[in-house]
């Protein structure tokens, strides 16, 4: 526990508060800290919605310029809010596609998507950071030139 000084006019509107709620000043404090939290996560909900808003947009522009060059009317002619509901991904090809194109197209697996795969067959750890220490030591062994400040276990 710690002291702090507060200026004379704080100090008066923290007891008049405490005072007209029936509560301690800690507890006023204590309310305030929480509701400032919760204004302080909601602020930083609204930033990543509007960058995620942003980058939407930047999709949408980089999908209608494919369609122009192709002269795709129809879905060049799409709203933000209709490509929200609709648009899918861009394609190994850089095609944009919406999610009504699901099947009509060959889309390269994922290389990422195995590797997941592999890694499972390699251990039967859940959380592979769990496993990181035995793995470094293996690919850092000083056959490979590294040392652990000249230990060679």
């Amino acid at each position: 526990m710690s002291d702090m000084t507060l200026p004379d006019n704080l100090a008066v509107q923290l007891t008049e508060i405490a005072r007209r709620e029936q509560r301690s000043p800690e507890a006023v404090l204590e309310t305030m800290f929480a509701q400032y939290q919760n204004v302080a996560a909601s602020d930083d909900l609204e930033a990543e919605d509007q960058e995620l808003e942003q980058l939407r947009g930047k999709f949408y522009t980089r999908a209608r310029d494919y369609w122009r060059r192709v002269g795709d009317e129809e879905r060049l002619a799409l709203t933000d809010k209709q490509l929200a509901e609709q648009f899918w991904l861009f394609d190994q090809d850089d095609i944009p596609r919406l999610k009504s194109d699901a099947g009509s197209f060959e889309l390269l697996p994922n290389p990422l998507a195995g590797l997941d795969g592999l890694l499972a067959d390699a251990t039967d750890a859940t959380d592979l950071s769990t496993t990181i220490r035995e793995t470094l030591k293996q690919s850092t062994h000083p056959q490979y030139g590294w040392t652990k400040r000249g230990r060679t276990d």
